[in-house]
């Protein structure tokens, strides 16, 4: 048996993963607030400090459309074993006060991009920008696994959220709504659909919401008013739904 054949693999991977790491823990952070802005271009590292290896983004923001949004200081630690693979993965976390974020995001040459074990926890008042009207309550969001093209297409998804402490302003007062729950999963078609229900207040709810990239959203679904619900909304529901005849009413938008 030929020992120096056999000893060939294991050494040829030592030096190649010892390459790797030289090469990674002593290039700049400022390659990775490169690296992310060119997999995601709204997302924005501001004082970069550390290395590719290991770093921390003294503040980050993403922006929506016209508006953007702090996530506060962003630490990031590369896997060395993704780079392998032609696949590098990031664990990262970012936080402000009453908002958190992290989780891990892989992406590979081809355009693909992975979330997995996303949570994020915040006030809804952080992203009243971008709402209809004005909205308050604490939303949370896991996200099991994800994975969507470099045209967001998503091709895999399997993600829950909440809505906690539910307030909508109508223009002249607060009405509170309870909290709700949903489950989103990918429609097979490159967008999501989602399963939205009630966890406790005066609305019984059961929607099915529908998105995709470049589409407008979509709801339809039964809401039946409980012991305690706003008579606004109740005229609402008989004025804009369908009376199913048994309490609740079927709406959709658009």
């Amino acid at each position: 048996m030929n020992y120096k054949n056999i000893l060939k693999l294991p050494l040829a991977l030592f030096l190649v993963l010892y390459f790797l790491y030289l090469v990674v823990s002593s290039a700049p952070a400022a390659w990775a607030a490169w690296a992310a802005h060119k997999a995601v271009p709204n997302l924005w590292l501001n004082s970069v400090e550390g290395s590719l290896w290991s770093g921390k983004a003294q503040s980050a923001q993403v922006d929506i459309g016209p508006e953007s949004f702090a996530l506060g200081a962003l630490n990031w630690q590369l896997n060395p074993w993704t780079l392998l693979i032609l696949k590098p993965c990031v664990d990262f976390s970012a936080s402000l006060p009453n908002q958190q974020l992290s989780g891990s995001v892989c992406h590979g040459l081809g355009g693909t991009t992975e979330l997995s074990d996303l949570n994020i926890d915040l006030p809804l008042s952080v992203i009243k920008a971008i709402l209809p009207m004005p909205a308050s309550g604490s939303v949370s969001v896991q996200v099991l696994k994800a994975k969507f093209d470099k045209q967001l297409h998503v091709e895999q998804l399997a993600a829950r959220g909440s809505w906690q402490k539910a307030k909508v302003h109508n223009g002249e007062t607060w009405m509170s709504f309870g909290s709700f729950a949903a489950n989103a999963e990918a429609d097979g078609q490159g967008g999501v659909s989602a399963k939205i229900f009630d966890l406790e207040g005066p609305y019984k709810s059961d929607f099915t919401a529908s998105w995709a990239m470049g589409k407008d959203a979509s709801i339809a679904g039964t809401v039946a008013p409980q012991n305690g619900a706003d008579q606004v909304i109740i005229q609402g529901l008989q004025i804009l739904g369908e009376d199913l005849g048994d309490g609740s009413y079927r709406v959709q938008w658009p």
